[in-house]
C-alpha cells in the first residue's frame, strides 16, 4: 500500500482534523453528528490520521478522545479536555473555580443535580488530582488544584474568565 502524498487533500479527513484541533478530546460519535459525516467514514479517516502520526487516540473513561498529535495535550491536560466535554463536570468545575471552598452542597444548589452526583463526579476529580478538598467540621471544602487550575483557566471561554481570578 502507497503513502498518499498529501494525507488532508481530501476534504472530510480536512475538516475532521480541523474539528479535532478545535475541539480537543472529541469523540468519532461527536465528529459524525457535528460534522454530519457517516461514522464509519469517520473512523477511516481518523485511522489515516492516526497511522500518518497527525493526531492521537486516548481512552479516557469509557470514550475513545482524539487529539493533535502536537504534545500540547500531556497527562492531566487530556483529562481535563475530556471532562469539560461534558456539560455537568464542566459546570462542577468552573463553580469549585469561581467559588473556592465550596461544598457539596452549594455544588448541588448551583448545577441543580444531586448531592450524590455531585459526590460521583467529585470522586472522579479527585482520583486525577484535578480537586482537592480541606476538611471543615463535617464538611469538605473543595479546591481546584494548582496544576489543574492552570490547565482550566487555558481551556475556559473568555466570557467566564473575569470570575475565575
Amino acid at each position: 500500500m502507497g503513502r498518499i502524498k498529501n494525507l488532508l487533500e481530501n476534504q472530510n479527513r480536512q475538516s475532521i482534523f480541523k474539528y479535532i484541533l478545535n475541539n480537543p478530546g472529541c469523540t468519532i460519535a461527536e465528529i459524525s453528528d457535528k460534522q454530519e459525516i457517516n461514522r464509519g467514514s469517520v473512523k477511516y479517516h481518523i485511522s489515516k490520521l492516526g497511522f500518518d502520526e497527525k493526531i492521537t487516540l486516548t481512552k479516557i473513561g469509557k470514550f475513545l478522545r482524539l487529539f493533535q498529535n502536537s504534545g500540547a495535550f500531556k497527562g492531566n491536560e487530556q483529562k481535563i479536555a475530556a471532562y469539560l466535554k461534558n456539560e455537568t463536570r464542566r459546570l462542577i468545575l468552573w463553580t469549585i473555580l469561581e467559588n473556592l471552598g465550596t461544598t457539596n452542597q452549594e455544588l448541588a444548589d448551583k448545577s441543580h443535580v444531586g448531592k450524590s452526583t455531585i459526590h460521583w463526579h467529585i470522586k472522579q476529580f479527585r482520583k486525577d488530582n484535578i480537586v482537592v478538598f480541606e476538611p471543615e467540621g463535617k464538611y469538605k471544602r473543595y479546591f481546584i488544584n494548582t496544576d489543574a487550575k492552570m490547565i482550566l483557566l487555558r481551556f475556559m471561554p473568555s466570557s467566564q474568565s473575569i470570575h475565575a481570578q
